[in-house]
């Protein structure tokens, strides 16, 4: 694990300046540009606010701060991990010619993400915070160390995420339809107390259960989040940062072949 940050930190200059090189990119190709970053949650968010208060008539008080927050909190996790997929496969040319770090462009796709969610829920807390009238609360001091301990899963995910999409081409599939399973199950859309306390372990055993309760604790229930779940979502990020890169070290001389064939 401790190769991991040493490898990132080596390579710092490269990721800050292709994580920009990516924003610009991304806001470039599309007629809005950076606004796109900031009405596709809300789009999300006005969609699923009509199809479960609506329709379903199911919802908390204030739902839609409630949702927005859990819908920005997730499609970050979400985007962040299938971004790593393919940008092995996809810059295997550059592979061929620098000895780089195989998970390199993970990290620049994981960093280009964490920005325009920092971007977001900064927009999403202004809103929480005026329309509930009550101002700046002192547990939203835990929000920067809620996204480095994200952080830490993510990079776990990631790693082994564009490995295994390199092996397989279905895997990213597979993992889109996971996710799609995984935001239902992770409580953006409905009340988490209604989970039965026999179940609760199980529920909030998928990280984006776990990471989206740690946000809505400190921001709308303005109390610390709870340690058991960043204790868990600290260990499964960190185990699977060394997973990662036991795997990366063994496939490392041979997986450009693979992709050749």
């Amino acid at each position: 694990m401790i190769e991991f940050f040493q490898t990132a930190f080596k390579y710092r200059g490269i990721l800050f300046y292709r994580t920009l090189a990516s924003l610009r990119a991304d806001a470039r190709g599309l007629y809005l540009g950076y606004i796109w970053w900031f009405l596709e949650p809300v789009l999300n968010t006005a969609l699923y606010y009509f199809i479960f208060a609506v329709v379903l008539g199911s919802k908390t008080p204030d739902f839609i701060a409630y949702l927005l927050l859990g819908t920005t909190v997730f499609q970050w996790f979400q985007a962040c991990v299938m971004g790593s997929a393919g940008t092995i496969v996809s810059r295997a040319h550059l592979y061929r010619r620098i000895p780089l770090p195989k998970f390199l462009f993970a990290l620049i796709a994981i960093f280009a993400n964490t920005w325009k969610f920092c971007c977001v829920l900064a927009v999403v807390l202004i809103y929480i915070i005026l329309s509930s009238g009550k101002g700046f609360s002192i547990s939203m001091l835990w929000l920067p160390f809620l996204v480095l301990v994200q952080l830490v899963l993510v990079f776990g995910l990631a790693i082994n995420m564009s490995i295994a999409s390199a092996y397989v081409k279905d895997f990213r599939t597979f993992t889109s339809v996971l996710f799609r399973a995984l935001m239902f199950l992770s409580g953006i859309f409905w009340d988490v107390s209604k989970v039965p306390e026999d179940f609760k372990w199980a529920f909030f055993a998928n990280p984006g259960a776990a990471i989206i309760q740690c946000f809505r604790s400190v921001v709308l229930a303005e109390k610390s989040p709870s340690f058991v779940l960043l204790a868990y979502i600290l260990v499964l990020g960190c185990a699977l940062i060394t997973i990662g890169m036991i795997w990366h070290r063994r496939i490392d001389g041979h997986i450009l072949k693979q992709i050749r064939a």
